[in-house]
């Protein structure tokens, strides 16, 4: 079977400039909300900004959009949700991982500024932690993954894994002291 190449549909001047308006108005509700969430001069501000573009238009492009709100209000909530992403995202790049002996703790930012002799022991550290927590039980080492690596919220950890939120608790604080014993800290 050969398949061929559909030609797209010419497209009038009336629709296009009827398409590029929706598309500045959706862009100036998005920046609107990105100015409030993130501030013009956060680094990853155009980041989010096309990120929302894209999300918005693949969203129409489904026709998933229903109607039941303005177009811009609609953008403006996916705007939303895209900066909490990117929000969200940043702190779990930026989130301690291990402690050092001191107490000190270790980020991504540390590690770039630490010298080769303390990024290898950064790593030895993490690579004990990585070792601890994969010999904790399903459950414990779900819930500390979730809640110490990728910051979810014990609420959302409950929700996810289908458990009650003091299940999630309790697996929290067994799997933290487990680790700790483990590394010699309990």
């Amino acid at each position: 079977m050969k398949m061929t190449r559909t030609q797209p549909h010419p497209v009038d001047a009336r629709t296009l400039n009827a398409v590029n308006h929706v598309v500045e108005s959706m862009q100036t509700a998005i920046e609107a909300v990105l100015q409030r969430v993130l501030g013009v001069t956060d680094p990853e501000y155009e980041d989010v900004l096309q990120n929302s573009l894209v999300r918005v238009i693949t969203t129409l492009d489904r026709e998933a959009y229903r109607g039941d709100c303005p177009l811009s209000s609609w953008a403006a909530l996916i705007a939303r949700k895209a900066a909490a992403d990117a929000l969200r995202d940043r702190y779990r790049q930026r989130r301690v991982f291990v402690h050092d002996e001191t107490g000190e703790s270790w980020s991504t930012f540390a590690m770039a500024a630490a010298g080769p002799e303390e990024q290898i022991q950064a790593r030895e550290r993490l690579k004990r932690f990585n070792k601890a927590l994969s010999r904790l039980g399903q459950g414990s080492a779900l819930v500390v993954y979730l809640h110490g690596v990728l910051g979810y919220e014990l609420t959302e950890i409950a929700a996810m894994v289908g458990i009650s939120v003091a299940a999630a608790q309790s697996r929290l604080v067994r799997g933290r002291r487990e680790i700790a014993h483990r590394l010699g800290r309990g």
